[in-house]
């Protein structure tokens, strides 16, 4: 009787690469993909909280005391109700 052949054989008798191996290729790739996105996204996420830091210590210096300043829509004149 011949033996059942294993499924996870090659057929042409090419050992498979070991399991740990894969593991480790495959951590190794996760952190590269993990290292560039940090690349790309710290440095937009520091522009961006520079841009409103920067804001802000405009905002406090136009009125020293007083705060920042509100912004307030302009006031727009419908003409219906134009009295002049």
């Amino acid at each position: 009787m011949r033996p059942v052949p294993s499924p996870f054989a090659h057929p042409n008798g090419v050992k498979p690469e070991s399991k740990a191996l894969v593991v480790a290729v495959s951590v190794l790739q996760l952190s590269l993909v993990i290292i560039v996105w940090l690349l790309a996204i710290v440095p937009a996420g520091l522009l961006a909280l520079a841009m409103i830091a920067k804001a802000a210590i405009v905002a406090v210096a136009a009125k020293p005391g007083k705060g920042p300043r509100p912004t307030v829509a302009p006031r727009v004149s419908h003409p219906a109700n134009d009295n002049s």
